[in-house]
């Protein structure tokens, strides 16, 4: 076909058509072949770099011949004439039918538009559309949105807060991490069945000998009895809550009363470290005290855990904070190696110390200072809990601050508590060093 029969062709094909939609065919055929020759260079790039570590050299070659012949016709495309453009795309059956609805319906200004997109496709525009102006108002968001994000007047929100929370897809709840102690491990629990408990603590005086015939024997005895008595505390406290929490939103209310008692049971080893804190003697060395030059917390530890073990302790346990227990585990020596752990008179394993022969446990306490130190015999502590939790719900009337009752405004209040006592004779404060470990360091210096 001749130049001159395409032009006559092209002609009479877009007679339907407005001069408007003409351009926006010729337009999209442009903007179409430069996307298309921007990523076959991008493309052929990248071979050429994967050429440079890909041993397999003669695939990517031949897949950039094979992109270079493409980019080639793509280039030749951009060439075409106008009529020539104008007729390839109305030879695209999408097209035909669209000229078709054109011819039925008339020519609008305001309706959908089409654009042409490249490679013999003729289509409904997906990303261009063309309306008339209207006003930002008219635009409804599930919140209002102002009027400097969507100028010039902001949108229209009509989803209600209310709404919108019932669509809330809820995952889940969470609970902020609690700081327990295990302290309740290493001292002796007993059950509670009774207001008040005691120790009675004794020791004898031992006097054996190697005697003759008829010689007089020594006498071996027991000394005067110490008995150390405790009253039982209670661990209580109130759950105050409306009558329309505890009815309309039962289950919160329910899983708030399990977690009372989770949380009563933490607070027991509360106490018990606090009882604690009260107890132990000062570190004083002895004749057998081991010292030396400039020492470190690792020294004071050894040094301790010697004096005890020669008063008949054998199995101490080490109570520091967390802090302290990281500072020794990475303690550096000036080579940079780490200085408490050399696989053979010191380890430090998880929640033990290894000192020599010595193997003691470590338990780090929260309610520690950096310099707090804590040491020796805890089985002789004796803490007594009472088998019931006592749980009360609705235990009575109480009058608030404006001299109303809680009755009177609905209000409940729940009891939860629990009996508890703690105990440690008086003669165990010997085995139980408590001290720091700047004190101590400064008694072993040498």
């Amino acid at each position: 076909m001749t130049d001159q029969e395409k032009e006559l062709k092209a002609k009479e094909l877009i007679k339907e058509l407005t001069k408007e939609q003409v351009e926006l065919i010729l337009e999209s055929k442009k903007t179409a072949d430069e996307n298309a020759s921007k990523l076959v260079h991008q493309e052929i790039e990248n071979l050429k770099t994967q050429i440079k570590t890909n041993p397999d050299v003669s695939i990517l070659k031949k897949d950039i011949e094979r992109l270079e012949d493409a980019l080639s016709k793509i280039e030749s495309n951009k060439n075409q004439s106008r009529n020539e453009v104008l007729l390839t795309a109305f030879e695209n059956p999408i097209i035909k039918s669209f000229l078709a609805k054109v011819a039925q319906k008339g020519k609008t200004e305001d309706t959908e538009e089409y654009s042409y997109k490249g490679d013999s496709r003729f289509s409904r525009a997906g990303e261009k559309n063309r309306f008339k102006a209207f006003n930002s108002l008219n635009v409804h968001t599930i919140n209002t949105v102002n009027s400097t994000t969507l100028p010039t007047a902001g949108s229209t929100g009509i989803v209600p807060t209310l709404w919108q929370q019932i669509m809330t897809q809820i995952l889940g709840t969470y609970e902020t991490p609690r700081v327990t102690s295990n302290i309740l491990d290493f001292v002796m629990v007993e059950q509670l069945n009774a207001p008040r408990i005691a120790t009675i603590s004794y020791d004898y005086t031992a006097n054996f000998q190697v005697t003759d015939e008829c010689e007089i024997k020594p006498f071996t005895k027991l000394n005067a009895l110490d008995m150390v008595e405790s009253e039982a505390e209670f661990i209580v406290t109130l759950f105050c809550y409306s009558m329309h929490l505890e009815f309309w939103y039962a289950d919160l209310y329910n899983d708030f009363k399990t977690s009372l008692r989770r949380l009563l049971l933490e607070e027991i080893p509360k106490r018990v470290n606090a009882f604690l804190n009260t107890k132990g003697i000062p570190f004083t060395p002895t004749a057998n005290t081991y010292t030396t030059t400039a020492p470190d917390d690792v020294d004071a530890l050894a040094s301790i855990v010697a004096d005890l073990y020669i008063k008949g302790v054998k199995n101490p346990i080490i109570r520091l904070s967390p802090g302290k227990y990281t500072e020794i585990i990475r303690e550096k020596a000036t080579d940079g190696h780490t200085k408490n752990n050399n696989n053979g008179s010191i380890r430090i394993v998880d929640d033990r110390i290894y000192l020599g022969m010595y193997q003691i446990q470590i338990i780090q306490e929260e309610s520690f200072g950096i310099d707090d130190l804590q040491i020796g015999d805890f089985s002789s502590v004796k803490v007594a809990i009472h088998n019931d939790i006592i749980q009360i719900e609705k235990v009575g009337t109480v009058v608030l601050d404006d001299n109303s009752t809680s009755t009177e405004r609905n209000i409940n209040i729940d009891e939860i508590g629990i009996f508890v006592a703690y105990n440690m004779p008086t003669k165990a404060n010997a085995y139980l060093i408590r001290d720091t470990f700047t004190n101590v360091k400064t008694l072993i210096t040498a």
